[in-house]
């Protein structure tokens, strides 16, 4: 079973790596590609937008892991936040597809 960390987050004093493990080796190729085209781009602080293009001039930290994710097709967000604006650590923690490691 393939599997990366996708985000790193800190909540109540511990820390989660999350992680995508039955994505295809297309799909990781794919969230490869997006990333590195992301590469020099400027971070926003601009929170609450919800942009997965691979055009975007810059991110947020949760944004950028969820559209590159969302660019292969594959979604990170859980499910009760998806018509809400923006994408946060939380929301992507909560994704009952992920599998989650803690450390403290």
């Amino acid at each position: 079973m393939k599997s990366i960390p996708i985000l790193a987050a800190s909540l109540l004093l511990a820390l989660f790596i999350l992680r995508v493990s039955n994505l295809s080796s297309d799909g990781w190729n794919k969230v490869k590609k997006f990333l590195e085209a992301q590469l020099g781009k400027t971070y926003s602080i601009v929170v609450g937008r919800r942009n997965s293009s691979i055009s975007s001039k810059s991110w947020y930290c949760s944004e950028l892991a969820w559209a590159a994710f969302k660019y292969t097709g594959y979604e990170i967000e859980r499910s009760e936040t998806l018509q809400q604006p923006g994408v946060t650590p939380k929301d992507i923690y909560k994704n009952s597809k992920l599998v989650k490691v803690s450390y403290k």
